[in-house]
């Protein structure tokens, strides 16, 4: 059997396994098991109900695989034209929950890994998968990298199997990604029969003047950031609550915000915008709980890991256009990478379908990918 279709089998066998996060369901296993067997020292770096993947060939590691084996769960069965967790292969598609998100990206790396050993380019090399990606993400990736910190090491380059293509696959590569604030909000008021308002404080008027204040603010085209590398900052109201009946005035009104925020834009300064909107429109009555998710980063586009890249996407996949490079889209692992990790780059299958039902990837990008990063592999190790 040829490493590529090692890698199609791989896929079938880590979509069959039923890893909705945080459970590994035996995904984490079947990986472990055929990188020992290649000359990989394996460790498991467990922590809570996370269970988390280490392996590494040789004694220093200069280049990262990084990705994760849970999945969000499948949702209605009935909707489903195959079995979520059949890993059914037809129409050129292998359909499967992770089949994009992203256990295609899981199986081309380590089948691309036992190649490097075989081919004796692999010193150096070392892969980390987890099963906190799509959950908390507390305990997985970045209970390793606290880990390894604690170790003293530093890796030269890292890749992350997201997927990152748009249109085609090979037409775009992730460099970084933007800052992520969050935040709890709630306006008091007074409850009252909504037929005497006199008699009451709506809280749920001044919320909403002060989210809208918000929305105009930073929903508009701002300046161009870190030289064009970021979209600009963007707000979206993610929850709203309030009401006891529809004939009462709520005693309080409840909101989650979510900022993604590009390098200019500081969290002090988002916190206080916001803060400050909340004080003109319900001065003394807000309170307000902020969660600071990621913070932005980015690798220069000019990095040798992007430039060679982009060189090796471009002779395996032959996309119509070069590779581009983007920093957008929502949090991944890497923003924990970045710590350990001098340079880091995304890239993976076509970005269709993830969370989706019916989610499915294209069987004959799984090779390809396999490819590409097997020659990273001897690019940089060899």
């Amino acid at each position: 059997m040829t490493a590529n279709n090692d890698s199609l089998q791989l896929l079938r066998e880590l979509i069959a396994c039923k890893s909705v996060t945080p459970q590994q369901a035996g995904a984490l296993d079947l990986l472990q098991g055929k990188l020992a067997a290649a000359g990989f020292k394996v460790e498991r770096m467990p922590s809570g109900e996370v269970d988390n993947l280490w392996a590494q060939y040789g004694v220093t590691p200069r280049l990262l695989f990084a990705g994760h084996v849970d999945v969000v769960p499948p949702g209605d069965l009935s909707k489903w034209q195959t079995d979520p967790f059949a890993a059914e292969e037809r129409d050129g598609f292998i359909h499967g929950r992770g089949a994009v998100d992203m256990k295609s990206g899981v199986a081309a790396m380590t089948v691309a890994a036992l190649r490097a050993a075989q081919e004796q380019c692999a010193e150096g090399l070392a892969l980390l998968f987890t099963s906190d990606e799509e959950g908390d993400a507390t305990e997985g990736t970045a209970h390793v990298v606290r880990e390894l910190q604690k170790r003293k090491v530093r890796i030269d380059r890292c890749i992350v199997g997201e997927p990152t293509c748009e249109n085609n696959f090979g037409d775009y590569i992730k460099t970084g990604r933007r800052g992520s604030l969050s935040a709890d909000i709630t306006i008091t008021g007074k409850q009252a029969h909504a037929a005497y308002p006199h008699r009451g404080e709506n809280p749920v008027p001044p919320l909403m003047c002060a989210l809208i204040d918000a929305s105009k603010n930073f929903n508009s085209e701002s300046s161009k950031h870190a030289g064009g590398q970021f979209p600009p900052t963007t707000f979206q109201i993610v929850k709203m609550q309030s009401g006891v009946a529809e004939n009462v005035i709520p005693p309080q009104a409840n909101a989650t915000i979510n900022f993604r925020y590009a390098p200019e834009d500081s969290p002090e300064q988002l916190r206080a915008a916001i803060e400050a909107s909340l004080q003109k429109h319900a001065p003394q009555k807000w309170q307000c709980q902020w969660r600071h998710g990621a913070v932005p980063f980015v690798t220069d586009k000019n990095a040798p890991l992007i430039t060679e890249l982009k060189k090796i996407i471009t002779e395996v996949a032959s996309p119509p256009s070069p590779p581009q490079t983007s920093t957008g889209g929502g949090s991944s692992d890497g923003r924990f990478l970045r710590e350990i990790c001098a340079e880091l780059a995304e890239f993976g299958p076509i970005n269709a379908g993830i969370h989706e039902v019916n989610e499915k990837v294209q069987a004959a990008h799984i090779p390809q990918l396999t490819e590409i990063y097997f020659r990273l592999a001897r690019r940089f190790l060899a």
